[in-house]
């Protein structure tokens, strides 16, 4: 639904969501076995535009899996109408294309298990950028955020521990997305691209091949694009450390195939207290994924492969997950249906394994 107020301020408001109904069963090692239905999404979008295109902004509440929060919220300032933007307020922190993309154009029902391992999250903080969620073949932003995951507010109070266990609860606590001690979060993302392109369709969007195809009359032309972010939490105290994440992500896309991956590291790096020393650094995790997807019916229907793996030095884990899906866009707007199979192993010292298969299968609403 789009709203247009004739007014000075020449404001234009965009109102959408989208509702994901989930069925999951999981069948693992020594009977342990689940299976329900969730919404892991629901969402309600509000977005627009104020003073013709000098000012816009994102609103997005949430409820997900019965949890009420605050996503997205956060104005865009544009000085200029060829120069860089610059955002204040919450919003995803830009690293991951994977994680940048929104989960209601993802191939699979969910991510890859790599998303929850390398700095993913939203953030609170400002920016600078040149629309890089939806902008062309460059793409580039650079963050100071305070390095906190803000869509998932801690809750603070006194708590109360039982007699025997330390188990307890929260006592006159509450929720707030106030940082318990500033941390900065650095991070910069650039991407760029080749052949045919569209604005609105950008690469760390995950373009979709045949809303390209319409805009440029092309539909066998090669389309690439790559990427590459890092992140960094830089505290000034001398001797300790400051934990960093980096990534490379690439796309190509030709015909009815499409071929993403990305590679992923997480480590600290150490500053001296004192003496000539150098500031140090270490890898404690590495991982990655690598998927294939196939449009068939007029690319109303996506089968899709992906492989991940996940190599935890800290914790001594190698978590793999190898998956098969597929997804279906129907003649009613807005409703896809998905479903896919995983088979997600974890290997720990000493060579021991746990091993589970999920079956999932979503309703998608989008509005």
């Amino acid at each position: 639904m789009v709203t247009d107020t004739a007014s000075a301020a020449s404001a234009k408001i965009r109102i959408g969501g989208r509702v994901q109904t989930l069925f999951s069963a999981k069948v693992g090692d020594a009977d342990d076995h689940e299976a329900g239905f969730t919404i892991p999404r629901g969402r309600l979008v509000i977005s627009g535009k104020i003073a013709g295109n000098a000012l816009s902004f994102k609103l997005q509440p949430a409820i997900d899996r019965g949890v009420t929060v605050l996503k997205d919220y956060y104005l865009d300032l544009h000085p200029a109408v060829d120069g860089p933007t610059i955002r204040v307020g919450q919003w995803k922190r830009p690293f991951s294309r994977a994680y940048i993309t929104s989960t209601a154009r993802l191939d699979f029902v969910d991510r890859s298990i790599t998303n929850g391992a390398f700095g993913n999250g939203r953030d609170i903080g400002i920016g600078i950028h040149n629309d890089f969620e939806k902008n062309s073949a460059i793409e580039y932003v650079v963050a100071v955020l305070n390095g906190d995951n803000a869509d998932r507010p801690p809750q603070i109070g006194e708590v109360q521990k039982g007699p025997v266990t330390d188990a307890g609860m929260v006592n006159k606590g509450m929720v707030s997305t106030t940082p318990s001690g500033l941390s900065p979060s650095i991070v910069a993302r650039l991407a760029f691209g080749g052949g045919p392109w569209c604005r609105g369709a950008a690469y760390s969007e995950g373009a979709s091949k045949s809303r390209c195809d319409t805009q440029t009359n092309s539909s066998d032309s090669l389309r690439y694009h790559i990427g590459a972010a890092a992140r960094v939490d830089v505290d000034a105290g001398p001797g300790r450390s400051h934990p960093f994440w980096g990534t490379i992500d690439f796309n190509l896309m030709s015909d009815n195939l499409a071929i993403t991956g990305a590679i992923f590291l997480r480590g600290d790096a150490t500053t001296p207290k004192s003496g000539i020393r150098r500031t140090t650094g270490s890898v404690h995790s590495t991982g990655g994924h690598l998927q294939a997807s196939l449009a068939l019916a007029q690319q109303s229907t996506i089968p899709a492969l992906r492989f991940s793996a996940v190599d935890d030095q800290t914790e001594e884990t190698t978590k793999t997950e190898l998956i098969a899906g597929i997804s279906h866009h129907t003649n009613i707007a807005g409703l896809k249906l998905q479903a896919d199979v995983a088979r997600l192993t974890t290997e720990f010292a000493h060579s021991q394994r746990q091993s589970e298969v999920v079956f999932r299968a979503q309703v998608q609403l989008a509005y």
